[in-house]
């Protein structure tokens, strides 16, 4: 008999019912261990019943601990822990692996880094990045302090000069050693001003080397140094004086500094000669003539000729040695 779904009707004030109609209804949502396919009961409860499309079993809930998730994993539903699952829980230390991207900007506790591999907060980086301004800033000051008067400038210009204490230890301007693996040094340029770009006819600044000045006998100087090849290898090679100018004297080559050489004796005027008919430098014993003399006069004639280019050779190389300063000057005769 089909479950009613009609209101039923009213006689005499009164509903009328009939036991059927109870039995519909048991059978149709069942008892406790209902086994009739039909019911609702045997429906939700039955372990073999798949309809209506799920089952509840009290044991696949039960057991876990607080905190825990439900997971389903071979067929069955059973308590997991968050990292089991796949899940991020709120509280407690999990690893998390793969890349995340946030929507919005995460925040993290108002707490400062301790160790060099947590994350920070902006607020931390904002007050490192203003203490070590600050730092620089007072830096800045100090050497601004301590190079006033002897370096002005105007930005990254100079405008003064560049001065050390005379109370401090011996200084050095220079270029460092290079770091890159097998490799040369850096040239260092020391140069003077230039004339203005388009000037005319107009000089370069002057270059000077000058050394500390002296009082009384003392004397001071400017050297030059050069470092001369070795042999082949890594081996640092030794810097070589090679020029030294000590007060009014100089010296080449590591040489000790002396003063201007004397000018040479002076020179007797310039032999004049007959050339001779050709040049014979193999001069023969002389002979016997009055007096020993040249064999020939061609012999005689040549040898006068070398004399006379001696002479001149001579003055060429002292004129040039005195337009270099290295040589006084003297008299020709």
């Amino acid at each position: 008999m089909a479950y009613p779904i009609d209101k039923t009707a009213w006689v005499d004030g009164v509903t009328e019912l009939d036991a059927w109609w109870f039995n519909a209804i048991e059978d149709y949502i069942g008892v406790v261990g209902s086994t009739e396919p039909g019911s609702l009961t045997y429906k939700l409860t039955n372990p073999e019943q798949a309809d209506p499309g799920h089952r509840h079993t009290a044991a696949a809930f039960n057991g876990g601990i607080d905190g825990d998730v439900f997971g389903r994993a071979g067929g069955a539903w059973a308590p997991k822990t968050p990292d089991a699952a796949g899940l991020v829980a709120k509280a407690g230390d999990q690893s998390i692996t793969g890349k995340k991207t946030f929507a919005t900007i995460p925040e993290g506790p108002n707490a400062d880094p301790t160790t060099g591999n947590q994350l920070t907060r902006k607020s931390y980086v904002d007050a490192g990045i203003a203490a070590e301004a600050n730092t620089r800033a007072a830096a800045d000051a100090a050497h601004d302090t301590a190079i006033a008067g002897k370096v002005a400038k105007a930005g990254d210009t100079m405008t003064g000069d560049l001065g050390f204490g005379g109370e401090t230890a011996d200084r050095a301007i220079q270029q460092g050693r290079r770091s890159t693996a097998d490799s040369a040094g850096r040239s260092f340029t020391l140069g003077a001003g230039g004339a203005t770009t388009g000037a005319t006819n107009k000089a370069g600044g002057i270059l000077r080397l000058q050394p500390g000045v002296s009082t009384g006998s003392g004397e001071s100087g400017v050297e030059v140094y050069g470092c001369p090849a070795g042999f082949p290898g890594g081996v640092d090679n030794a810097l070589a004086l090679m020029f030294k100018i000590l007060g009014n004297k100089m010296g080449f080559f590591g040489e000790g500094p002396v003063t201007k050489p004397a000018p040479l004796t002076a020179q007797l005027a310039t032999l004049t000669c007959d050339a001779p008919g050709f040049d014979d430098y193999d001069l023969a014993a002389p002979v016997q003539n009055t007096g020993w003399g040249f064999s020939t006069a061609d012999e005689f004639k040549t040898a006068m000729a070398v004399i006379a280019n001696l002479q001149t050779r001579c003055l060429e190389l002292e004129i040039r040695l005195q337009s270099l300063g290295l040589l006084g000057i003297g008299i020709i005769i």
